[in-house]
């Protein structure tokens, strides 16, 4: 009994371990920032690395704890910063795409309740022809000398 127990344990840790990497696609730093009670959209940022020697796209997220979640990306036009909603981004081969605050990022519209510093929620993550990935977004607090260094 202890053997098949531990056995157990050992499948489900080794699980776990592979549970940020799936068809050469590892996921690095991902992370929303907490939001107001009211406030309906949030935003992901996180690092998809590629290890295969394909560049691999991907096509969009989604989210129980939101309506819609949208890969975006931010683009400056005479000192204004916009948003576009973007049908994919690549994840070049051997590479790494990187969403981050003032750039690309996975927006969250219609937000189910507000995002609190400490918890985590579920995001499945969707690439062109591939298995999606599940991973667990952490939430941080807001970090002001970080925002201070955004390209808006």
């Amino acid at each position: 009994m202890k053997k098949v127990l531990i056995t157990f344990i050992l499948l489900l840790i080794t699980l776990n371990g592979f549970a940020n990497t799936i068809n050469n696609i590892v996921v690095v730093d991902a992370y929303a920032r907490e939001t107001a009670k009211g406030q309906d959209v949030g935003a992901v940022y996180i690092s998809l690395k590629n290890k295969g020697n394909k560049t691999v796209k991907f096509i969009g997220a989604s989210t129980p704890i939101a309506n819609t979640a949208q890969i975006h990306s931010m683009k400056m036009n005479n000192n204004i910063s916009s948003m576009k909603h973007e049908q994919f981004l690549e994840v070049p081969a051997n590479g790494e795409l990187k969403l981050l605050p003032g750039e690309s990022h996975i927006m969250l519209m219609g937000l189910k309740s507000p995002l609190i510093k400490g918890q985590t929620f579920p995001l499945n993550l969707h690439f062109e022809g591939l298995q999606d990935l599940k991973i667990e977004v952490p939430i941080k607090s807001i970090n002001v000398d970080e925002m201070k260094d955004m390209k808006m």
